[in-house]
């Protein structure tokens, strides 16, 4: 017989959780032989929830159970039918391979199969972005072909193989759909596919982007990433700022820092070269001030803002640059 967790030990935590829901303290009230039970019993209140309309009391149930070390086909599948029903469908594509650990049976089936449908129905909308003809069909094919299991990280490196091959227009609206299906919560993703989309987004926005809330985003995850490319877009959005300020000897040295630590980089190596000869003035025709990107812009004057307006409390105090 399969060992279960004392779970009957620690119903006060879930009471306290649903401490509103009058019907599911009435049902947390119950007093069961076995854990066994016990699981069973809230497995069908969260399936009973989710019947009722309520699949966010259903994953509260449901989430409950795993955190305390239930490792169930059913519970896992009702997790992502709970997701799917609050149109949260990326984070059900994030749980298929915990179920196929689980269960290579009728249960994975049939969770992949009400996933699909939805998957289905964005895929109908990404090829409207990519009419006949104007895309390389390999392309469009790789698309449709794209599974369930593993579906976000494919389509990112889909995206980023788009990118490299210059197609950033369409990158972005494809992008955009990914982020339109269901709610989007990039929080939720795993570290490397939270760098993966953060990438695509900075990379995106040295030309096309204009969310600026998403680029923000984007740029916070990209902080503590270790990656020489991620840290050189991090690192480019400032020096834009400081070449808009008038401070471009410190920007070059920055950037000169930079590539010390990775030598050979391109990227700073080619931001170097069009600061050759100090020929870049700001304010004049072609200068960083005229080419920086909007979403850089309203980074930049949100910080000189704030700047404005602590001078006028403090004028002692001492610029954000400095």
């Amino acid at each position: 017989m399969a060992e279960f967790p004392p779970l009957r030990q620690r119903l006060d935590q879930l009471r306290e959780r649903l401490a509103q829901d009058s019907r599911c303290q009435q049902v947390l009230t119950g007093s069961w032989e076995s854990d066994e039970a016990c699981l069973f019993a809230l497995l069908r209140l969260a399936i009973d929830c989710r019947g009722a309309g309520d699949p966010a009391t259903s994953l509260v149930l449901l989430d409950w159970l795993r955190e305390q070390g239930v490792e169930h086909p059913l519970v896992v599948d009702n997790q992502i039918r709970g997701l799917i029903d609050a149109d949260r469908f990326m984070e059900a594509t994030l749980l298929l391979p915990a179920l196929t650990e689980l269960d290579n049976g009728e249960v994975l089936q049939g969770a992949t199969e009400a996933l699909l449908i939805h998957q289905q129905t964005f895929l109908i909308n990404l090829r409207h972005h990519c009419p006949d003809g104007l895309y390389d069909p390999e392309f469009l094919r790789g698309l449709e072909v794209i599974p369930v299991q593993g579906f976000v990280h494919a389509f990112l490196t889909c995206l980023q193989r788009l990118v490299a091959a210059g197609g950033d227009d369409l990158a972005l609206v494809l992008l955009q759909e990914l982020m339109q299906w269901g709610l989007w919560c990039p929080e939720v993703l795993p570290l490397d596919l939270q760098y993966s989309w953060s990438q695509l987004v900075v990379r995106l926005g040295d030309g096309v982007w204009c969310d600026l809330d998403a680029y923000r985003d984007a740029l916070q995850w990209l902080d503590h990433c270790d990656d020489p490319d991620i840290a050189w877009y991090r690192l480019r959005v400032a020096l834009i700022l400081q070449c808009d300020v008038g401070e471009l000897a410190e920007a070059s040295e920055a950037a000169l820092a930079f590539l010390i630590n990775n030598a050979g980089h391109p990227g700073a190596l080619g931001w170097l070269s069009e600061q050759q000869g100090g020929q870049l003035k700001t304010g004049l025709p072609g200068a960083s001030a005229h080419r920086v990107l909007a979403v850089d812009q309203a980074l930049g004057r949100d910080e000189l803002i704030l700047d404005f307006l602590r001078k006028l409390v403090d004028p002692n105090s001492r610029s954000w640059m400095s």
